[in-house]
């Protein structure tokens, strides 16, 4: 999936900017920024930024580093 992408999906389940930043504990900037680096998958619907859950899982998952034994 590329970011920026159109997903049919139901929109009441998609997540704003602000619940993004709150999630992954940064600020609006840091998601901007992760935004125009293409880090994170976005759907733009009229302007507005939202995200899918899945999006936001994979995200952490791509950033989630396990401890060596």
């Amino acid at each position: 999936m590329k970011a920026g992408a159109i997903y049919p999906m139901n929109p009441d389940k998609l997540k704003t900017r602000q619940e993004v930043a709150r999630e992954l504990s940064v600020s609006l900037r840091t998601i901007d920024n992760l935004i125009a680096g293409r880090a994170i998958e976005v759907i733009r619907i009229n302007g507005a930024v939202r995200f899918s859950p899945a999006a936001v899982a994979k995200f952490k998952q791509s950033r989630t580093v396990t401890a060596a034994a």
